[in-house]
């Protein structure tokens, strides 16, 4: 059987606190925890600040 993976892109994600940040990030977790392959697509953006916050990372093994 093959591995499914799934791609997630939102504007926002863990560990921004946006609506949007919190609903994916929880999904994407919980996939992850099944062993999916989980790829996200994001901006290095916070929410509540404009300016470019986050740098590339592997968090959990996504």
């Amino acid at each position: 059987m093959t591995q499914r993976t799934i791609i997630f892109v939102n504007q926002f994600f863990y560990p921004d606190y946006s609506a949007t940040s919190q609903f994916v990030s929880d999904l994407a977790f919980t996939l992850a925890d099944e062993e999916l392959d989980i790829h996200i697509i994001t901006s290095r953006q916070r929410y509540m600040t404009p300016l470019p916050a986050y740098r590339r990372s592997r968090q959990y093994g996504m």
